[in-house]
């Protein structure tokens, strides 16, 4: 039971942290574009 909490813990951590990375990555994008633009 523990380990089985254990690993869902990690999955949902690991899904929730390459979310935020690739939000970050769209961000960064999104603010490159704005800048190049005239």
């Amino acid at each position: 039971m523990r380990r089985e909490r254990t690993l869902a813990y990690a999955f949902s951590h690991q899904v929730i942290n390459s979310s935020a990375y690739f939000r970050y990555g769209m961000l960064n994008i999104w603010i490159n574009y704005l800048v190049k633009e005239p």
